[in-house]
């Protein structure tokens, strides 16, 4: 992304958001050796972030 004000690249985890309500941010869990997570549990989390959108990504690398 363009910095809004002297429009050099800047990758957005790198931005300051002291002036803006704006903001990005990522919040990820890693569970090992856990049985596959349920709609259920996945609904929970969900309730606990207050509804915000929430993204499932599961498989091996």
């Amino acid at each position: 992304m363009p910095c809004p004000v002297c429009a050099q690249q800047v990758p957005l985890p790198d931005w300051t958001w002291t002036d803006d309500y704006f903001a990005f941010a990522h919040l990820g869990f890693e569970f090992w050796n856990w049985p596959e997570v349920t709609p259920e549990f996945r609904a929970r989390v969900r309730a606990l972030l207050d509804g915000h959108r929430t993204a499932y990504v599961w498989g091996k690398l």
